[in-house]
């Protein structure tokens, strides 16, 4: 088995777990079919099953430190209780085996990114730079970043900002990215950019997260704020080409961030295979904020088998998890009649 920090359940691949388990729970009615079983536990052990799943997917160990290993261990004794409390119907060495397959198929990559953090330079509480952060460039494809940026200009750099313009803190270390541009609403758009060393590979499922922040409050020059929100786009690029986009998907708050995640899956046909890849943080500059912020940049890379069954194709592999051998097996599924997405709570 591998070990813990490359053994990460991809959220895709969770879904085969999650729809095993649905067909387990179409069995169980609103007027509980089978009598002696005791509904609130079943519930009870579901959620514990439910817990160790997204454990997995947000790629963290329990808080005992345990390793994968020890994780699925425990997850098998829950499974086996719940086993028993449904009078043999679930066929636990299915769902050991198909965890397993899960962990062993889905060891991750993550890919360096210099200064993801924003930390480079340090800055002291409510300052900032009107330079890029080291390791990035200024993205400016419409030119509205002067070449002599001031306090007051449009520029990119890395904040340190107050409680006052976030006030839950920023999500990593004390410092975020920034692009802020003063210039009217549809001017252009403008941020950060940054070339990475690590090249687009064949069959390889990429995974981008950044931390958006809409910030609120004042800005350390005096007479400006930050009213409202100028909208953002997180790209992920192989030789210059756009593989994968958030277009201002999500809503954020007045002094709140969100995480974007966007997702590329390359094959091994892609005309870019072999291209450096770049990761782009833009100001869309097309309402009324000023600024938005950036911080705890991610990419993640995994490699897939070629020829390798898609998600929802590993129930096909592991055929179902019901005992054949039970005579509630032969019962007739109601399959989606279950919503699946409540076992990830």
């Amino acid at each position: 088995m591998p070990e813990t920090d490359s053994s990460i359940v991809d959220l895709t691949d969770i879904q085969g777990i999650v729809a095993q388990a649905s067909e387990l729970f179409n069995l169980i009615d609103s007027d509980n079919a089978f009598g002696s079983i005791t509904f609130p536990s079943i519930l009870d052990r579901a959620s514990s099953i439910s817990q160790f799943v997204r454990s997995l997917a947000a790629g963290q160990k329990d808080t005992t430190g345990a390793s994968f290993e020890e994780q699925l261990e425990s997850a098998e004794t829950i499974l086996t209780a719940l086993q028993s409390s449904l009078g043999g119907i679930v066929d636990l060495s299915k769902l050991a085996d198909l965890l397993k397959d899960i962990d062993s198929a889905n060891s991750k990559i993550n890919i360096p990114i210099e200064n993801a953090g924003f930390e480079d330079p340090a800055q002291e509480d409510f300052t900032f730079t009107v330079e890029p952060p080291p390791g990035w460039d200024v993205y400016d494809p419409n030119d509205i970043i002067p070449d002599v940026t001031t306090d007051d200009s449009s520029a990119t750099g890395v904040f340190n900002p107050s409680l006052n313009n976030y006030p839950g803190g920023v999500p990593e270390g004390d410092n975020v990215g920034y692009s802020f541009l003063v210039d009217p609403v549809g001017s252009g758009e403008a941020g950060l950019s940054q070339t990475l060393d690590t090249l687009l590979a064949p069959n390889t499922r990429y995974t981008l997260s950044v931390a958006v922040g809409n910030p609120t409050g004042d800005d350390p020059v005096p007479g400006i704020s930050f009213p409202g929100f100028s909208g953002y786009r997180v790209e992920l690029l192989a030789g210059g080409q756009v593989l994968a986009v958030d277009d201002n998907s999500l809503h954020i708050p007045e002094g709140e961030f969100k995480t974007s995640k966007i997702t590329y899956t390359s094959s091994a046909t892609d005309t870019v295979i072999g291209q450096s890849l770049e990761i782009r943080l833009i100001n869309l500059l097309q309402g009324p904020g000023i600024e938005v912020d950036f911080d705890d940049v991610q990419l993640t890379a995994k490699a897939l088998p070629v020829g390798s069954k898609s998600s929802h194709n590993l129930s096909e592999e592991h055929g179902s998890l019901l005992n054949p051998l039970h005579p509630s097996s032969n019962l007739t599924l109601p399959l989606g009649a279950v919503d699946s997405s409540s076992l990830l709570g």
